[in-house]
């Protein structure tokens, strides 16, 4: 179903917090001994506008980071309260919603934002990825993954077959033979649905939850966030067998919210494990809205 009524778009306040001490015996390893992954960004500038940083190893039994860059460990430690480890990977590669940093400065951090839909998301004040590399097409494949363009997770769907014409490429509706519903494969679905925030499709329409009822809208807008949701152009979810509806009545939390509907005692997750932060799921998983996802390629 839909994400329908819940807590207004920006009227909640958030609740989520943090593992604790579960972290340290999850990033051991298999005799017992730490983890460490040593990870290089996109790039070796230390620019908080960007969310670039330099190369950083991060041990994940213990959360201790070393880096070339200008993230410490107390200050991932200061900006998160958690033991677990202060960072969330795209790939290999640190983005805004990942760096263990509140970018925007609204006392929200990485996937704690509700504007954070991935982990491949370099903008905490917009809904919009903003990936250095990104490129304006309008045969589109699965969003939230770590790049833009078509072809490489079997997922396909065409922005001219909108009549909507979300607009951010100049995309104008073309009704023709291939705007019939396109079927996605089982590689797509198996590929994609895993990382869909509650409430969208696998292309990036999502559907948020209004004073004046429910609205489909498109990320990838310049501006558009919780605070100017005018600046997102509607559009339609056209292939509805590709997404991840928000199961208001099960107490889910949709995209653009940061708890579940009044009268729910806890957050859920259909079909998945529930989550406060990345510190609730797995190592190298993500918690978005809510639901721990496995951890998004770049």
């Amino acid at each position: 179903m839909a994400c329908g009524p819940g807590a207004p778009v920006g009227g909640a306040e958030s609740s989520t917090g943090s593992a604790g001490s579960e972290a340290s015996s999850r990033g051991d390893g298999a005799n017992g001994s730490p983890v460490t992954t040593t990870l290089t960004t996109s790039a070796g500038s230390s620019d908080a506008s960007t969310g670039d940083r330099g190369s950083t190893s991060v041990d994940a039994s213990s959360g201790d980071v070393s880096t070339a860059g200008d993230v410490s460990t107390s200050e991932a430690s200061e900006s998160t309260g958690s033991v677990c480890p202060d960072f969330v990977t795209c790939g290999d590669t640190f983005f805004q919603c990942g760096d263990g940093r509140d970018n925007d400065g609204d006392g929200l951090f990485d996937l704690d934002d509700p504007e954070c839909v991935s982990a491949c998301d370099d903008d905490e004040a917009d809904f919009g990825l903003f990936l250095p590399g990104d490129s304006c097409t309008c045969l589109v494949d699965c969003y939230f993954d770590g790049n833009s363009g078509s072809g490489d997770d079997d997922c396909h769907d065409d922005v001219n077959c909108d009549p909507l014409e979300p607009g951010w490429c100049g995309c104008e509706f073309e009704p023709g033979p291939g705007c019939t519903e396109v079927e996605q494969s089982p590689e797509c679905l198996a590929f994609c649905e895993p990382f869909v925030p509650n409430g969208c499709d696998c292309f990036g329409c999502c559907t948020f939850a209004t004073p004046d009822g429910p609205v489909n809208l498109f990320l990838e807008i310049p501006g558009c966030s919780l605070a100017n949701l005018d600046a997102c152009p509607a559009c339609t979810q056209q292939i509805e067998e590709c997404g991840n509806p928000c199961e208001v009545d099960a107490c889910e939390i949709c995209i653009g919210q940061t708890e579940p509907a009044k009268g729910c005692a806890a957050p859920a997750c259909v079909g998945g494990r529930a989550c406060g932060s990345h510190c609730d799921c797995e190592p190298g998983e993500a918690c978005i809205t809510g639901c721990c996802v496995p951890p998004t390629p770049g």
